[in-house]
């Protein structure tokens, strides 16, 4: 059995699902570069000293040493945000901010009211603006029966055009919006970078003019920042900052509008977990802290291990570097230059962390509801071992109204790329597999759902079959 005849039998035997794949079968793993980091000499040094000691307040229930050093190593980072809760990854801060604000009919509510015990009710179901959100944070805001309206920059709808900034978010439609929709506007999300539009960074002037619009119309403004020092990088690569800028100071500037952050601490601050929400406003974060002490556990650990919390604080430093950042999305120049040359389309400018192959165009013999990303991730797999994420009809899930498929403007597959983890050597082998891939890419059969389909989230237990 030759080793492509291997896999086949291996994903079909999963069921075509590229998350049940065992690390031991991949070659390449390139599913997500969330909480995919090998920890740093400085981050192990730290996560050894807890368990070198026996201290009880190192592993307190309440009042432990490494979250008051995480806490101090976001005083230093993020000086503006004085209140944060601690959560076990990005999803539960998510999870906390939808039920703890949305949900609750918190929304409803003038600022100087959310001190008090009154009963919430909502008047009409929230609106959330910005641009795309990702699909848990999709999944949690329509969990919380809110609407989401994409308001991502019509620029990001050219997949050729190498332009800076196309995961902005548009300022006529939220202009439009928020006059329209003023008594259901719940808060606007900016994702940055935008994980759904192609990993595109959002500019700091874009951050203001969201900020400013926001602020007149006492909505709050909310930032999901699990990529914000990446957002950060490739501003200072697009715009000419003054002389001697840091990522740190383009980062404080994007934030000096926003009232809240939701952050993975998985993604750029290098931590195989955690999470955090920063607050601005003491009366939110008392409003929101007994949520999270319902699901994520108390105020001092958030769901997370010591060491979790140890190795996020150094994290949290370290990737601010401006050289480590330099070379993480130069891997992703690379791939992206070589999948290229090898045939295929995609979104161009490459996404910091990312390469999107755009299924949609390369098997444009398929319709949407054919699952061409779906199909096109597991035949790469199959093809040369190679693991990607679909980012396509399969992600998009139905419609809450409807129940029919939601069909993206495009069919992307996904190469996430973890950081420190692979040479180029790894880079050129994922990419001679993919030429071989588009050469037979005619070959390739449309998926399809195998009943009973998942009610949420479907992409991550869902099995598939050919059609």
């Amino acid at each position: 059995m030759t080793h492509r005849e291997l896999r086949r039998e291996l994903i079909a035997r999963y069921g075509y699902n590229l998350f049940e794949l065992k690390p031991w079968e991949i070659r390449v793993d390139l599913l997500t570069d969330s909480g995919t980091t090998p920890l740093s000499e400085a981050q192990r040094k730290a996560v050894s000293r807890v368990l070198r000691k026996r201290r009880t307040n190192e592993r307190a229930y309440a009042g432990n040493e490494s979250a008051e050093r995480l806490r101090a190593a976001f005083r230093e980072v993020f000086p503006d945000f004085p209140y944060m809760i601690l959560v076990h990854q990005g999803r539960g801060a998510e999870r906390v901010f939808c039920d703890g604000f949305i949900r609750s009919g918190l929304w409803t509510l003038p600022r100087n009211l959310w001190r008090q015990e009154t009963p919430h009710q909502k008047r009409r179901r929230p609106i959330v603006i910005g641009n795309a959100p990702f699909d848990t944070t999709r999944g949690n805001l329509e969990a919380a029966e809110a609407e989401i309206i994409d308001a991502t920059t019509r620029l990001w709808h050219d997949p050729n055009t190498p332009l800076p900034f196309k995961g902005n978010v548009d300022i006529e439609l939220l202009d439009h919006s928020l006059i329209r929709d003023s008594d259901r506007m719940a808060c606007a999300l900016i994702t940055a970078t935008c994980n759904t539009a192609a990993g595109q960074p959002v500019s700091t002037s874009n951050f203001d003019e969201v900020g400013l619009r926001t602020s007149s119309a006492g909505t709050l403004l909310v930032a999901d920042i699990a990529r914000i020092f990446l957002n950060g990088f490739l501003n200072k690569k697009s715009i000419p900052y003054d002389v001697g800028i840091t990522i740190q100071g383009i980062v404080k500037q994007s934030l000096t509008p926003v009232d809240l952050c939701l952050m993975s601490a998985k993604k750029d601050a290098l931590s195989p977990g955690g999470g955090c929400i920063l607050m601005k406003d003491r009366a939110l974060y008392e409003a929101l802290l007994p949520y999270a002490i319902l699901s994520e556990g108390g105020k001092d650990y958030g769901g997370m291990t010591a060491e979790t919390m140890e190795a996020f604080a150094v994290g949290l430093k370290e990737g601010l570097n401006e050289s480590f950042l330099k070379e993480y999305t130069g891997q992703a120049v690379y791939l992206g230059e070589g999948l290229k040359s090898a045939g295929w389309p995609v979104y161009e400018p490459f996404g910091g962390h990312a390469v999107y192959l755009d299924a949609g165009v390369a098997l444009d013999h398929l319709a949407p509801d054919d699952l061409p990303g779906q199909a096109c991730a597991v035949e790469l797999y199959i093809e040369c071992g190679v693991r990607a994420c679909e980012l396509g009809t399969a992600m998009a899930g139905r419609d809450p109204k409807t129940g029919k498929n939601r069909h993206p403007r495009f069919e992307f597959v996904r190469l996430a790329l973890p950081r420190l983890r692979y040479t180029r050597d790894d880079l050129d082998l994922v990419i001679k597999g993919a030429e071989r891939l588009w050469k037979r890419r005619r070959d390739i059969h449309g998926m399809m759902f195998v009943e009973p389909e998942p009610p949420g989230l479907r992409h991550f237990t869902a099995t598939y079959k050919w059609k």
